[in-house]
């Protein structure tokens, strides 16, 4: 009795889910590869390798909003969702942005074309790559998991050599963990979200080893792995109680050298509200008098979000849209976060936007200095004159 020829549809679901894994988080690319191979060996078959492919592009395409929205051309979309885009600056310097309309009317000089804009510095690539990523699978995975991660591997090595047998499972799961730290770790920007593909595939081998032990015919070592595994439970899911809700914070207990602006191991966009809260209650608490903290351009919406879900509340005081284009006419407060040194740099609304903090910070006195970590900065002003 022959065997029946594997199913085009399971390729094509295959290539679905793998597709749609990289529409949801372009890192996820590094780990297509070895869907092609697996596909391959497994199936023996061209016809089963192009399915696969094709499904997975179009499902890639389909999804990504890059992708979707600069189809014109082919080329062009390839581009914007994989090529790079200006990141970094370094040092203190100077750069020549042409200006926009709006920009020209705030400063009553329509007509100018060029703008030189200073720029304050921003610490993008200053942690030793080898060092910040020990620091992201520190602070993202744990060290407690990282040691069950660590017999995993010392569990299947051994196994290996013992037996003289692959273990499929296993080289597969090391593959996938090994894979993006090798690849990545040359990128000059690093980030925390280009390593996600590696959890999966790390919680496998921390399985497998679990696994193992939990067939020990000693029920003491039965007992002694259980009641191990349950600890790790225990303590991750206090960590989690402790990050709530900036659960991207992981990583920022290590400390200012293991976190960057943006590129450290706590991955910070708007993060920070509740330790910004804390902040201004403690300054109201010695005496600063406000009534408003003011929210410099960005973040007020995740800020709005964080204060109703999250573990801090404000005491005495609310927050208020900074409107650039009139300075109150008393002493006020005023935050903003680092965000707003990155997002979209390189671009006349952004140089518009460094201009207008440039002037709200004329004359005023950073409040929270000796707290650097702080993705939110506290500035208090005196009054338009």
């Amino acid at each position: 009795r022959r065997a029946r020829p594997p199913s085009l549809g399971a390729t094509a679901w295959f290539g679905l889910t793998a597709g749609l894994a990289v529409g949801a988080k372009l890192t996820n690319l590094v780990l297509l590869p070895a869907g092609l191979v697996l596909v391959a060996v497994r199936r023996k078959s061209l016809v089963h390798v192009v399915v696969f492919g094709l499904v997975a592009a179009l499902a890639t395409v389909g999804l990504h909003p890059l992708l979707v929205t600069h189809t014109r051309p082919t080329l062009g979309a390839t581009f914007k969702a994989f090529g790079s885009t200006p990141f970094a600056m370094e040092g203190l310097g100077e750069v020549a942005i042409p200006e926009t309309p709006a920009a020209a009317a705030d400063r009553g000089t329509a007509g100018a074309a060029r703008d030189v804009v200073p720029f304050e510095p921003v610490e993008v690539e200053d942690t030793p790559k080898l060092r910040y990523l020990a620091y992201l699978l520190v602070g993202k995975l744990t060290l407690p998991f990282l040691a069950v991660l660590g017999l995993g591997v010392a569990l299947g090595l051994g196994a290996a050599w013992r037996d003289r047998r692959l273990d499929p499972a296993f080289w597969g799961a090391l593959a996938f963990v090994t894979a993006p730290c090798v690849v990545l770790i040359w990128k000059y920007k690093q980030s925390a979200g280009y390593y996600l593909p590696l959890l999966i595939p790390a919680v496998t081998l921390a399985a497998l080893a679990l696994d193992r032990r939990l067939r020990s015919p000693k029920p003491w070592r039965r007992t002694v792995v259980a009641a191990g595994w349950l600890a790790i439970v225990g303590y991750q899911l206090w960590l989690d109680v402790g990050l709530a809700p900036d659960y991207l914070q992981a990583g920022r207990r290590l400390g200012i050298e293991a976190q960057g602006k943006m590129a450290g191991p706590a991955t910070n966009h708007c993060q920070g509200t509740p330790v910004l809260i804390d902040r201004l209650n403690q300054l109201r608490a010695r005496g600063e008098a406000f009534d408003v903290a003011r929210v410099f351009d960005a973040c007020m919406k995740v800020m709005l979000h964080d204060e109703a879900h999250g573990p801090a509340q404000r005491q005495g005081y609310r927050f208020g849209r900074y409107s650039p284009g009139m300075r109150p006419a008393g002493e006020h407060v005023f935050v903003v976060h680092d965000v707003l040194f990155v997002n979209a740099y390189g671009t006349p609304e952004h140089a518009h936007k460094l201009r207008q903090l440039a002037a709200a910070k004329r004359g005023c006195v950073l409040l929270n200095g000796d707290t650097p970590n702080d993705r939110f900065k506290i500035y208090r002003c005196p009054g338009r004159t």
